[in-house]
């Protein structure tokens, strides 16, 4: 007698039955039932992090899996494990997916620090960047601190709210 388990396969949402956990296997898309999509995604941000930052550590590593779950969550953790740079990667990489991502910052200090984190990045895997401008990067960075001029300011505005 087969058994058949409604809407239970973690790949397609259909049901799943006995032969296809046995076989550990998708039928409907003839995918690996142990392999999640996230996992393919996470294993191509441990590449791109590799590239720009270094290796990824533990926890970073959980954050990720999380962030690409869409899960919510506070990174919390001490000064100098990475947070930041953390950050900075998922949030390009993401954007270089055609995501949105916002970074919010307490200081310009800190504001200035994460542009030139971006460009330095950004030169690593050869990826234009188009700061606080309207053109065609592949990348585009719009950033805004107190000390930015009137122009400016106006010139984020107006980029923040032609982003589609």
């Amino acid at each position: 007698m087969q058994a058949i388990y409604a809407n239970l396969c973690p790949i397609c949402g259909k049901d799943l039955n006995l032969y296809e956990i046995d076989k550990k296997i998708c039928e409907a898309r003839g995918v690996d039932l142990c392999k999640r999509e996230e996992d393919e995604i996470f294993s191509e941000f441990l590449v791109f992090f590799e590239r720009i930052v270094g290796k990824l550590r533990k926890i970073q590593r959980l954050w990720a899996k999380r962030i690409l779950r869409n899960e919510s969550f506070a990174a919390v953790a001490p000064t100098g494990i990475g947070k930041t740079s953390f950050g900075i990667a998922m949030s390009m990489f993401l954007a270089l997916k055609s995501k949105r991502c916002y970074i919010l910052l307490p200081t310009t200090l800190l504001v200035n620090q994460v542009v030139s984190k971006i460009e330095e990045y950004a030169k690593k895997i050869g990826i234009d960047v188009a700061f606080n401008s309207p053109s065609e990067g592949k990348l585009k960075v719009a950033f805004y601190h107190g000390n930015l001029k009137k122009s400016e300011k106006e010139q984020f505005f107006e980029i923040l709210n032609d982003v589609n």
